[in-house]
């Protein structure tokens, strides 16, 4: 399970969201309804992402816990894992060049971008931070 502070994530074969209430009730809501696995989840503020094997291989999707909207953050033929969001950003680890590379999409631009390409594969993990000097 992951979570913040008044849902979490859990992961059975679909992922299910859960919010926690005053009085420690819980509501659940399947938020996709795919029978392929949803793994991974992370969670925050009001978007959680997660790996989706529901194209054959693994992609990166999202839902708006406000809007109700699940929708792809990347779909490709490679394999993409490990996604991580904080703020504005889903960061993942990304097959698409034949090496593991570091990806970003901007929710407020909608722009993906790589962070980390590699030619060959890495000797160690590849770890990434920002700090957020706009307030």
């Amino acid at each position: 399970m992951r979570g913040s502070q008044n849902y979490h994530v859990e992961q059975r074969k679909n992922l299910a969201l859960q919010k926690r209430t005053r009085f420690c009730h819980k509501y659940q809501t399947r938020i996709t309804t795919d029978k392929t696995d949803q793994i991974q989840p992370a969670i925050w503020e009001n978007i959680i992402v997660w790996k989706d094997a529901r194209n054959g291989n693994g992609d990166i999707y999202m839902y708006d816990i406000n809007t109700g909207k699940e929708s792809p953050v990347v779909t490709d033929t490679a394999e993409q894992s490990n996604p991580v969001i904080e703020g504005n950003y889903v960061v993942w680890e990304d097959r698409r060049n034949g090496n593991l590379d570091i990806y970003m999409y901007d929710l407020s631009t909608g722009k993906e971008k790589p962070i980390v390409t590699n030619t060959s594969p890495p000797e160690k993990p590849c770890y990434i931070g920002w700090k957020d000097c706009m307030g």
